[in-house]
């Protein structure tokens, strides 16, 4: 169909280029111009890049949680638990130990020499000289500062027992200062054990009453009080 050249204003047939078929997508008119002119198509739906893209602020990566570090704390808090349950159980168990013992003794049933040996090595907190009885205790008793904190509990009711006279100092959870002497505590097999920097017992855990049957002398030394026969 013949259309009019804006220009000359006279009409002709506008024809396409050679080799180029006419479609209503690639072609245009330009004025001037009698003939179609073909575009080249921007781009095609076939190579647009579906795939989701990552934005990021320049100068800043992407920021990711340590799985590692969260499990940790998980697992530390899951086993504190853990042992808090044990120990809340274990005292159940004493108690309830100590009425059966009373019911056969008000029976006339007398218990077997292993049970007597057992019960006076209870009675022991340790070797030294300190033993837990009534008429023993500190000269400074120790009060736990967190109710919460089974590791300050077990220490007071350890220390409580004892004929020390060099008190317990709560630094952190964890961690006392006995005297002049930095000490770390902690539960291990349900047993309260005692490690300091200076490189008694190697560095390594030991047990408190092997602790402070150890360091108690040092530090009555070291205050001017009386050692410990």
């Amino acid at each position: 169909m013949p259309q009019m050249n804006p220009l000359s204003g006279s009409y002709s047939q506008l024809q396409p280029q050679p080799g180029q078929p006419v479609s209503p997508t690639n072609a245009v008119v330009r004025p001037g111009q009698g003939s179609f002119q073909l575009q080249r198509p921007v781009g095609s739906i076939g190579s647009m890049d579906t795939a989701p893209k990552v934005m990021g602020q320049p100068g800043q990566g992407m920021r990711t949680m340590p799985a590692n570090a969260s499990m940790g704390a998980s697992r530390e808090q899951a086993l504190q638990q853990r042992v808090a349950e044990l120990e809340e159980a274990l005292r159940g168990k004493d108690q309830e130990i100590k009425e059966l013992q009373t019911a056969l003794s008000r029976a006339g049933i007398k218990l077997p020499s292993s049970f007597a040996k057992k019960a006076k090595a209870r009675e022991k907190v340790g070797s030294g000289g300190f033993r837990k009885v009534s008429q023993s205790q500190p000269a400074v008793p120790y009060e736990a500062v967190d109710q919460e904190d089974p590791i300050d509990l077990r220490l007071e009711e350890f220390y409580n027992g004892t004929g020390s006279a060099i008190p317990f100092q709560r630094i952190n959870r964890g961690f006392y200062r006995f005297g002049e002497t930095i000490v770390e505590l902690n539960i291990i097999n349900h047993k309260l054990m005692a490690r300091t920097e200076d490189g008694w017992n190697r560095s390594k855990f030991g047990p408190i009453e092997k602790f402070l049957m150890y360091y108690e002398n040092i530090e009555r030394e070291k205050a001017g009080i009386l050692l410990e026969p």
